[in-house]
């Protein structure tokens, strides 16, 4: 957070970082319930894009967390959106279902705050780039 000139970015990543904590913990709490085993890190592409974003700061890290932040909560609410739908598990299904608004709040905030740092530049390649 430190790398960003952008005070909505940091509130954003504080959000985050505070709503992800509660979410992984009933989340683990589920999986160990079920004898469910979930990664113990994150995945190779994921460390390769934080490795990118470590590189860079001011509005070039402001841009490319905010692309990345979008591109990963629109990946969340997918899966949780499917999750919430197909899930044969009535646990897992009533997790996803409880965890989808706060999951969506913050995928519209990326979207806002994503939009809002790259607003008024001409053009920009994407800082961190998709797979």
């Amino acid at each position: 957070m430190e790398k960003s000139d952008d005070q909505g970015v940091k509130d954003l990543a504080q959000k985050v970082i505070a709503d992800h904590g509660k979410t992984v913990e009933e989340l683990e709490a589920i999986a160990m319930q079920k004898n469910i085993t979930l990664p113990p890190t994150p995945g190779e592409n994921h460390v390769e894009k934080i490795k990118d974003l470590s590189e860079i700061s001011g509005v070039d890290f402001d841009i490319g967390y905010m692309e990345q932040a979008v591109a990963d909560r629109s990946k969340v609410v997918s899966l949780f959106e499917v999750a919430s739908e197909e899930a044969d598990d009535p646990e897992i299904k009533d997790f996803a279902i409880k965890s989808l608004p706060k999951l969506k709040q913050h995928q519209e905030i990326a979207k806002e705050l994503r939009d809002s740092v790259s607003n008024g530049m001409e053009s920009f390649e994407r800082v961190v780039p998709s797979p």
